[in-house]
């Protein structure tokens, strides 16, 4: 068992890419040669705190990404900001693991909503579990099998703690990603529930490294930033109401800004008066101009957002003369 206490998870991620390449044991699995821990556990003491800002990380996808997990969408719209993703699509141009279907279609129900009724009438209940992985629904042959396990957020005194299991997780492509949605869900149901966010635990049968991305994981010392010595992170918690209510906004900026009718999208996006929504909404917004050449512009989104995003957007903008 591997067990690492962190004060929050992008603090000491580059130690522990480094604890797997001075420790995992070399395996190959599925034809590909890995670095890999066993029976793994990340315990974040401070899940707000979750952006980890390295090199190539790409916070319009995350975004996107939650988004369409929370609607359940399948495919949703995050393979426009990462194109390797239709590696795994099946023929249907769908993903037979996609977690947003999974989470609230097909086991009958919603399970965030269930979740978040059972620990409303019983805050300490046991068996609010949002289920991912099944052997009812998984392909097994296919392209894409689900990595997540379940999420089982539970309550502790005023806060909401809860464990992420992961039958199998990618140290620097998936796990950047995962860890930053899932800590993001449990702020989200922490808002609902009307608690704090407590801890953080990210559990792992299998935390890898790709050894062709080995070179690229000894550099993340070097180029991993903590943005959180300079910037307080923004509380994300709203009711259910409130959070309804600011996603419609931003879909509504999203697909304008999708479509090419930027000044609209703009306009939506700086009337949404949480600043963290705020600036999710623009953080997609300055992507899509980025992509599109439309630098000048992506510069006056960027200077409106808020949080630790502005510091990716500001890396992005570097990269090219404005």
């Amino acid at each position: 068992m591997n067990i690492f206490e962190m004060p929050y998870i992008p603090a000491e991620y580059h130690l522990l890419i480094k604890h797997i390449l001075q420790y995992g044991h070399a395996v190959e699995r599925r034809g590909a040669e890995t670095l890999e821990l066993e029976g793994v556990t990340i315990i974040s003491q401070n899940p707000r705190k979750r952006f980890i800002c390295r090199k190539k990380v790409n916070v319009a996808f995350l975004l996107q990404d939650c988004e369409d997990v929370f609607y359940g969408r399948n495919p949703g719209y995050a393979f426009n900001y990462n194109k390797n993703l239709c590696t795994f699509m099946n023929d249907k141009g769908t993903f037979d693991g996609a977690y947003g279907e999974r989470i609230c279609k097909q086991f009958g129900h919603n399970q965030i909503w269930r979740v978040v009724n059972q620990l409303r009438e019983d805050k300490l209940t046991r068996r609010a579990i949002i289920n991912i992985h099944s052997a009812a629904y998984e392909n097994y042959n296919g392209k894409d099998v689900c990595c997540t396990m379940y999420l089982h957020p539970f309550v502790n005194g005023d806060k909401l703690d809860m464990i992420a299991h992961m039958r199998s997780n990618d140290a620097i492509l998936g796990f950047t990603y995962d860890t930053q949605m899932f800590q993001w869900f449990q702020e989200l149901l922490a808002g609902f529930l009307g608690l704090d966010i407590g801890y953080y635990y990210h559990m792992c049968d299998s935390l890898h490294i790709y050894t062709d991305m080995a070179e690229f994981a000894e550099e993340i010392g070097n180029d991993l930033l903590d943005v959180y010595e300079k910037i307080t992170p923004i509380d994300c918690r709203l009711n259910e109401y409130e959070f309804n209510s600011i996603m419609s906004s931003i879909q509504l900026s999203n697909n304008n800004a999708r479509k090419g009718s930027y000044t609209e999208a703009f306009t939506i996006a700086k009337d949404i008066r949480n600043q963290y929504y705020k600036s999710w909404a623009l953080s997609i917004l300055f992507y899509e101009l980025f992509i599109n050449g439309k630098f000048t512009i992506a510069k006056e989104v960027q200077n409106e957002i808020l949080n630790e995003w502005r510091v990716w957007s500001n890396n992005l903008l570097k990269t090219k003369v404005i």
